[in-house]
């Protein structure tokens, strides 16, 4: 069945490929022009040979480009009919954009107003990266940022790069949040890949990022799962000539981790490829300390040491049909592995738990897509596999025979295959409407089969799983004056199934539900814009929280499923205001999100004082906060800050036999970086978080502070970066957990105080392709 849905596929993508590369006539496109001045802002007087470019505002593109005359007049010559924005750039000035160039019928030669550039304070050596600042924009549903070669130069990789979204941190050791949350959902190029989303943010270099989009509350063409959000990473595919780019990003620890990732990029005019590797060897070590209100027999101390190696490669390329037709293949191969090994003392017995876990891991990819002649007009296919086959063995002992602590020997094998095909069409109406509608088809089959062994009694049980969704939506889109509103609803009928072997237990579940959204944008002033969106979203479960049947951390933490979980459903609302104060800016926003059947996490404490996790649909939760974020460009861009404050006031409906409560949260963050020299930058992350309640108890406040140094070398091509991760020693986390009445005060400490060096290079870097391009633009230069 899987191998024919795979050929099915294959074979759908090889025909619609075939209609579409027999439709290459065109007709002559009618030429249009953009005309204007450019001068100094100062002198008034006319800028000669100053280069103007025209980007393509949907994938940031160059179209066409020329350069001013003596006089400071230049003509740029036939531009297809579309949107746009003007770079105007001038040595020794600062660069300026002109927006929203629209050209039709109706406008098929503008002239602009006179483009006034500014001069940069500083000389040439020292702008090299901070001439050009780049601000979040808005579109209906999302925020954009586009990479500009400066950030690229500052920002190795994703996880860095972030930075500059509000609502993200991402702290010194690579570790990204959104919104206090690391459950967001990473994307690249409207995709999923099979990396957790904080390794995908590390294994993406940035030189290979055309532009990131941040979705916090998605619309109907996204899957409805997650109540977070969603980053989408567009990467860079085309280009007027060939440009070959890579990067090396090599990471080691004092505490022993060592990581490399490499990306590699081939662009050429009709076909391009890239490819990469990301290895990761960690080591983490924590103490752990556990103290009982009732029962002080049952407390206990230790160390758990945790070593996992990740290699993962991926390979993929993508090259035109014809003008409009563009076919994508990829795939991605990879293994995880984990040992774990924690030793406690309790009771004057040394207990041992060893614990290994192993999976291997593939992708295989296929995307087809068609723009027709319309602009706007586009079709696309998508099919994504995954497999996953792997293995987990726990091994629990001590040192002295005792009934009390039995010997525990578990076994767990799990294979799990899924599938995903995507259709999307998008028909523009008019000039201000468009209409996208689509069919997602997900498919995912897991089986799992479990041993174990305590003394002399043994268990053997095993469970079939599998869930298919079909989701169909449709989006309006309608531009007005000033303002953009987007309308969307999506279906999605849910059948999902698990059927225990051991005996003729089922548990099903089926559901169809609709998720409506609209999304708001429009500016205030020329300095204020304005964002609102609703969305319905679903917290989907896991398969592990499913899983019925017992599994051993250690004698003490022991975890049990639950097959009856429901999935959670969320309103979300956001209201987003955001101010630009010359080269700063400052966004706040509103959200609030109200959840029902919340699954949380309910400990049951024995009196030997094993701890039984399971999970439980709960009632409501209304999730109120307000977040206020800057981007301050000072000192003429040798000083970056980006602090953050968020409030969150958390209302929570009982749970089992703990009453509701209100949980009021506040966290802040700072990300300073100061370019204190040519190549050298200092960069500061304190980060703060309140008291946190919990159904039963609460999590101790914190406070962490990290350091780095940044120094370029060689040409600016390699950089190393230093870094003090909680260089206080204060990032312990100290939880309280209240059943009955035995008081549990668990303290984790994970060893978050250590060194690391960073080594990043990069090779090539797309200069030729810019030298090329400037040379083109100069040499297109003509008089008024």
């Amino acid at each position: 069945m899987k191998n024919n849905l795979l050929l099915v596929t294959m074979l759908l993508f090889v025909n619609i490929g075939f209609v579409f590369g027999q439709n290459t006539a065109t007709k002559k496109k009618k030429p249009h022009k953009v005309k204007g001045l450019i001068v100094g802002a100062r002198t008034q007087k006319p800028l000669e040979y100053a280069n103007m470019l025209i980007i393509s505002y949907d994938d940031s593109t160059t179209v066409a480009g020329s350069s001013s005359n003596s006089h400071g007049h230049f003509v740029i010559k036939n531009i297809p009919k579309g949107k746009y924005y003007l770079l105007a750039k001038y040595i020794g000035y600062k660069n300026r954009i002109i927006p929203n160039i629209i050209l039709d019928e109706k406008n098929s030669e503008l002239f602009l107003d006179p483009i006034m550039l500014l001069p940069h304070a500083e000389n040439l050596k020292a702008i090299d990266i901070n001439g050009e600042v780049s601000y979040v924009e808005f579109d209906a549903d999302k925020r954009i940022l586009k990479v500009t070669p400066q950030m690229i130069a500052q920002y190795p990789s994703a996880s860095d790069l972030v930075v500059n979204l509000p609502s993200v941190t991402s702290a010194l050791d690579g570790t990204v949040s959104l919104r206090g949350s690391k459950m967001f959902l990473v994307l690249i190029d409207n995709h999923p890949t099979m990396m957790d989303n904080q390794q995908a943010l590390r294994a993406l270099a940035s030189n290979r990022i055309q532009k990131i989009e941040l979705i916090t509350t998605p619309g109907a063409k996204y899957d409805a799962d997650g109540d977070v959000g969603i980053i989408n990473f567009i990467t860079k595919k085309d280009s007027k000539s060939s440009d070959f780019s890579g990067q090396l990003h090599t990471t080691t620890r004092t505490t022993g981790t060592a990581t490399a990732n490499l990306n590699m990029n081939l662009i050429k005019k009709k076909f391009s490829a890239f490819g990469g590797y990301s290895g990761n060897n960690r080591i983490s070590k924590a103490d752990m300390k556990g103290q009982y209100s009732e029962n002080t027999d049952n407390d206990y101390k230790g160390e758990a040491e945790k070593y996992s190696m990740t290699n993962i490669g991926w390979l993929g390329t993508e090259f035109k049909l014809n003008k409009r037709t563009k076919l994508s293949l990829g795939t991605e191969i990879g293994n995880l592995r984990y040992d774990h090994n924690q030793s406690t003392d309790r009771a004057e017995r040394k207990l041992l738990t060893e614990r290994d876990t192993e999976y291997d891991l593939s992708v295989f990819k296929a995307s087809l897509s068609h723009s027709f002649k319309k602009p706007r007009h586009q079709l696309s296919l998508y099919y994504q596999n995954n497999n996953q086959d792997g293995f987990n063995n726990s091994k629990i002992m001590n040192t002295v025979s005792d009934v009390r602590f039995s010997p525990i020997r578990q076994n767990n094998n799990v294979d799990q295959t899924s599938h995903l095909f995507q259709l999307d069409y998008a028909l523009p109406l008019s000039k201000k409407a468009s209409l996208s509608m689509g069919y997602h088809l997900t498919t995912t089959d897991r089986f799992k089969e479990s041993y174990t062994y305590i003394s002399d009694n043994s268990e053997h049980v095993a469970y079939d799983y599998d869930r298919t969704i079909h989701a169909g939506y449709t989006s309006l889109k309608y531009r007005l004056k000033k303002a953009s509103l987007k309308l969307g609803l999506r279906a999605e009928n849910v059948d999902r199934n698990l059927n225990l072997k051991s005996s003729t237990e089922k548990h099903n579940y089926n559901d169809f539900s609709l998720f409506p959204s609209i999304h708001y944008s429009r500016p205030l002033s020329k300095t204020i814009n304005l964002q609102a969106g609703y969305s319905r979203r679903i917290s989907r479960i896991a398969e592990k929280y499913l899983d019925p049947f017992k599994t051993y951390s250690n004698y003490y933490n022991q975890m049990e499923g639950n097959p009856n979980l429901k999935p959670s459903f969320v309103d979300s609302y956001e209201l987003i205001f955001t101010k630009k104060i010359k080269r700063t800016q400052v966004i706040l926003e509103l959200f609030h999100r109200s959840s029902k059947d919340v699954m949380y996490n309910w400990h049951t404490i024995a009196d030997n004082g094993t701890r039984l996790t399971s999970r439980t649909n709960a009632g409501k939760v209304n999730f109120t906060g307000v977040s206020l974020w800057s981007k301050a460009n000072l000192m003429n861009g040798k000083l970056n800050l980006y602090p953050s404050v968020e409030l969150y006031n958390n209302h929570r409906s009982a749970v089992m036999d703990s009453p509701s409560f209100n949980d009021f949260q506040y966290k802040f963050y700072l990300n300073g970086l100061w370019n204190f020299a040519k190549n050298s930058t200092i960069q500061v992350n304190p980060q703060y978080v309140g008291k946190r309640e919990t159904n039963q108890g609460y999590i101790d406040p914190y406070f962490k502070l990290s350091v780095a140094f940044r120094q370029y070398f060689a040409k600016r091509k390699l950089l190393l970066v230093l870094t003090g991760n909680d260089i206080l020693d204060t990032g312990v986390s100290k939880e309280i957990i209240r059943y009955k009445n035995e008081t549990f005060k668990r303290t984790f400490d994970s060893r978050n105080r250590y060194l690391s060096l960073s080594l990043i290079y990069r090779f090539n870097n797309f200069k030729k392709s810019r030298n090329k391009l400037n040379k083109q633009v100069i040499n297109d230069s003509e008089d008024f």
